[in-house]
């Protein structure tokens, strides 16, 4: 195969690359953060739609993603890296950028008729948020998580890429979680804390401005230094060996990794929709959630930040094994614990052990879907990296959207409305909600992580017979 290199660069692999990296997730999580944390809370809170309504909205938009998505990954394989100087990935990023942060403005601009009927809140919901999510997200976020395979070769460095974008994700969930509830909420007549949709709107503004300041940083910054073919101009024998959507998804690895991240992230969008009500809800503490938030992120941090070291020594399945079951045993302890609203301090501090759980695989997980990229380009000889991405992305929106589903179908069931918000028994039931579903969730997780095949050895034979391949060996 013959690699034209007219457009790769031979800047040594370094900070720049990582720091460049992770400002593509601060800006993609500008708007996904906020969308996981605030758009169950603003719609039932501000426009009056029931929680279940709006976690089964959520969820039926990934119908589309199903298509959007793997779509998106085939457009992206099949781009000529040669006639862009941004490449096959960064190309589609720079398009789509600017769209993606105004539609997830507009999900929230749905308050300038929150007075309207109830048919006319539920289409601007579904509208302006299948235009981000389905479209417009899909078209920076695949080829954003495609890329890393360009930047680098190196298994290792892949590795610190993954980890880069972690604390990337963490930089925008401090705006998003900490800066979130010190701003958007005001106090109402009978002294309870509740949501302003001026204020709201203020906020999902300043998110959609860093989201694109953020992409143009990731897009400028950032380079090729690995030829991968557009699709079309692969060899014979390749296209024979070419990757069918039916033998993608009957890959061992990626189905295993997709269920387990699934679920991790199941339990983690719950979780981080739950903060905003158990918090001012049933700890009547919304300073403690904006605390919580910030420590919970440093913590992540510093996570992140050891992970590709224990990645490296110990093995990528192997660190989100033992971090996904130490998560599910810190929930089902606050679960059985079910500390008093009074307590909301030593709430915080079990909770911000969890996070350091979860901050461990959330490091490795963008890391892991390029080991099975590369495990089967080792089998078939065929490199898909759009469509492998293009699924494993669905797969994360599908968490997502079934834990709006599912969070938002539990409120429903233990009697949450605007109404009955600070009853007793639905504060207990809130609490009850935010530790019994992480608990299961990780414990889930944990087990498809013991069952993915993709174990260190592995994953370093792939990546010897990949660079001998490569170099002609």
């Amino acid at each position: 195969m013959e690699n034209n290199k007219s457009n790769l660069s031979t800047r040594p692999f370094g900070m720049r690359d990582k720091l460049c990296y992770a400002c593509g997730d601060i800006a993609n999580d500008f708007t996904f953060m906020l969308m996981s944390s605030w758009m169950l809370k603003f719609y039932t809170d501000i426009m009056g739609v029931s929680a279940m309504l709006v976690g089964g909205l959520m969820a039926s938009a990934r119908i589309v993603d199903a298509f959007t998505d793997v779509g998106m990954g085939t457009l992206v394989d099949m781009t000529d890296p040669n006639k862009s100087k941004y490449g096959k990935f960064r190309v589609w990023m720079l398009r789509g950028c600017v769209p993606c942060a105004f539609m997830g403005l507009m999900v929230f601009g749905g308050g300038v008729i929150s007075g309207a009927p109830m048919p006319a809140k539920i289409v601007w919901m579904f509208v302006t948020y299948l235009l981000w999510g389905s479209i417009f997200y899909t078209c920076v976020n695949i080829p954003y998580g495609s890329m890393a395979s360009a930047i680098t070769s190196d298994p290792a460095q892949r590795t610190s890429l993954s980890s880069a974008r972690s604390i990337g994700a963490i930089v925008a969930n401090l705006g998003i979680g900490v800066v979130g509830p010190l701003v958007v909420y005001i106090t109402n007549d009978a002294g309870n804390r509740v949501l302003s949709f001026p204020k709201m709107m203020g906020f999902a503004a300043m998110c959609a401005v860093l989201a694109v300041v953020f992409y143009m940083i990731c897009i400028f910054g950032s380079v090729d230094r690995v030829y991968i073919p557009p699709v079309e101009k692969q060899s014979k024998e390749n296209k024979k060996k070419n990757t069918s959507l039916i033998s993608l998804l009957t890959d061992k690895a990626l189905l295993l990794l997709i269920i387990g991240t699934v679920f991790m992230l199941l339990t983690q969008m719950t979780q981080n929709s739950m903060a905003g009500y158990i918090y001012p809800n049933y700890f009547g503490n919304t300073t403690a959630q904006a605390i919580a938030s910030m420590a919970g992120c440093m913590l992540m941090i510093v996570i992140a930040a050891l992970a590709p070291k224990l990645a490296k020594k110990f093995g990528k399945r192997e660190l989100g094994m033992f971090s996904m079951f130490g998560g599910a045993i810190v929930y089902a302890l606050l679960f059985i614990l079910h500390v008093s609203p009074e307590n909301v301090w030593v709430y915080m501090v079990l909770n911000l052990l969890a996070y350091a759980a979860l901050g461990a695989f959330s490091a490795i997980s963008f890391a892991m879907i390029i080991d099975v990229i590369d495990n089967a380009e080792v089998k078939t000889g065929n490199r898909d990296d759009g469509k492998y991405y293009g699924v494993y992305s669905f797969a994360r929106k599908l968490g997502q959207a079934l834990s709006s589903l599912l969070a938002g179908s539990l409120l429903t069931l233990i009697g949450y409305s605007e109404a009955t918000a600070f009853e007793t028994a639905v504060v207990n039931g809130i609490y009850n909600v935010a530790t019994l579903v992480p608990a299961i969730g990780f414990t889930v997780a944990g087990v498809f992580m013991v069952l993915y095949p993709m174990k260190k050895s592995i994953v370093d034979e792939n990546a010897a017979a990949l660079a001998a391949r490569r170099d002609g060996k």
